[in-house]
């Protein structure tokens, strides 16, 4: 349960630093693109998705893992799904009042302003995709071949946490982390963790979207 690989927390590791180099290069290549550093800021994270996506192909292969897919789906383990992500938010907003910002605006709600469809696109379809299989699909795959369930899982978190860059955001992404590697492992599905992320977003899109 606690045996430990420090080639592959290293690894892993890697993985989210090669990303954030390729990201930082498309941003200082296209930079002059853009009117401002507050318009980069905005559009950064879309070719970040591109960037992470062709990156979890390309590490699944060399790597040699591949998500758990476990089709079909049962209605009384999406229940239970909905049940858990729901009940995780609850957690986080206690968790982020003590995460507010010098402006006192809520973790979640930072450079929201509008319901806008790319944002829509982002938070609903983008990243619970996306992340789930680069987090739970492929790196807490890979870490389990070298190390206990309980190492796996939260060094694969921390990394998803320290993916979304925003210190006050944290402590509420690991552990939302926990949950969507237990919920894969316990589900055996990929799709499961997916739907866990997709539902935890929605909750806060339509509680935090002014």
């Amino acid at each position: 349960m606690f045996k430990f690989s420090i080639t592959s927390i290293l690894n892993a590791f890697c993985f989210l630093l090669v990303w954030f180099g390729l990201v930082l290069l498309v941003c200082a290549c296209t930079f002059p693109l853009y009117e401002d550093m507050d318009v980069l800021l905005a559009w950064w994270r879309y070719p970040g998705w591109g960037i992470l996506l062709i990156l979890t192909v390309l590490t699944c292969k060399r790597w040699k893992v591949s998500p758990s897919m476990g089709f079909p789906l049962t209605w009384k383990k999406v229940l239970t799904v909905v049940g858990l992500s729901l009940a995780y938010w609850v957690v986080s907003f206690v968790i982020s009042r003590w995460s507010l910002l010098q402006t006192g605006t809520l973790y979640f709600a930072v450079g929201i302003t509008n319901k806008n469809i790319l944002f829509v696109i982002e938070s609903l379809v983008l990243a619970p995709f996306i992340e789930e299989f680069a987090f739970r699909g492929t790196m807490l795959e890979y870490l389990r071949r070298t190390n206990g369930v309980i190492i796996s899982v939260l060094w694969s978190s921390a990394l998803f946490s320290l993916y979304h860059m925003t210190l006050s955001q944290f402590l509420p992404t690991f552990f939302c982390g926990i949950l969507l590697g237990f919920i894969y492992l316990k589900m055996k599905s990929i799709w499961y963790a997916v739907l866990a992320h997709f539902i935890y977003n929605l909750t806060c899109f339509f509680i935090w979207v002014k």
